[in-house]
């Protein structure tokens, strides 16, 4: 069997009572019943002590008395009038606003649907999805919410698909940005818009951090070379296909 916590005085005397009527409601008890049982489910019983004997006929009166004696501790509820007002804001997106509405409208006292509906439905402001309700009126609550979730989910999808379009192509960047070398018949040579791409998409740095600095060499390229020459981790160039009297003397490289 359901059972209520018992009232203090200092939480909402309203939700208190409410809560007992639905537990004697489930219980099938009478009027005389109610207003017997009331006092059981309070911890300030002085208050019923101080009630003069017979003045009360009914549990509606005794629901009044209690009411009045704990007034300062009823908390206040919404009205239609609160849901009637609530409007779409700037900038807020159509799901925060449903969120919103329904906190509000769950606040809100044997509230009718119809006011809900016409609430909700004034209060939208998205020119596309209020463009698309009065074309097309929905006819109950359960279809507008229908409606606005169907607009909300075709609104987020647009917005990734925008995004992946104006996101750039890395791939395509790196390949622009690093030209492959080519074979000609003086050898693999790098291509000759290498310079030029690299001053077209170069971007300067934000950052202010600095180069590394790498330790100078202590002997000149040939030296190091030829002490590194039979290493089999080294890798060289493939020998020059054109004719060595056709060969130019001053490009002279013991290493190619």
């Amino acid at each position: 069997m359901p059972t209520i916590e018992q009232y203090g005085g200092t939480t909402d005397s309203e939700d208190h009572l409410e809560k007992f009527k639905s537990l004697m409601f489930f219980q099938g008890a009478s009027d005389a019943i109610m207003c017997r049982a009331f006092p059981s489910t309070l911890k300030v019983r002085h208050w019923v002590a101080h009630l003069k004997p017979q003045s009360l006929s009914s549990f509606v009166e005794l629901r009044r008395a209690f009411l009045t004696n704990f007034m300062s501790s009823r908390v206040h509820k919404k009205t239609t009038t609160n849901i009637l007002a609530i409007q779409h804001g700037s900038g807020e997106t159509i799901r925060d606003f449903l969120t919103r509405f329904n906190n509000e409208a769950l606040e809100v006292r044997n509230l009718d649907p119809i006011v809900k509906f016409q609430a909700m439905h004034s209060g939208i402001r998205d020119v596309e999805l209020k463009k698309s309700l009065i074309m097309d009126e929905p006819i109950d609550m359960y279809e507008l919410f229908s409606r606005c979730e169907k607009h909300i989910n075709l609104a987020e999808v647009l917005v990734v698909k925008k995004e992946k379009e104006i996101k750039p192509d890395k791939k395509g960047l790196e390949k622009k940005r690093f030209p492959t070398w080519g074979k000609t018949l003086e050898g693999w040579q790098r291509p000759e818009r290498w310079e030029e791409e690299e001053r077209r998409l170069w971007v300067p740095r934000s950052d202010s951090k600095s180069e590394p600095m790498y330790t100078a060499l202590t002997h000149n390229r040939a030296y190091i070379l030829n002490e590194i020459k039979d290493q089999v981790t080294l890798r060289w160039p493939t020998k020059m296909i054109k004719p060595a009297h056709d060969r130019n003397k001053n490009k002279y490289c013991r290493f190619y």
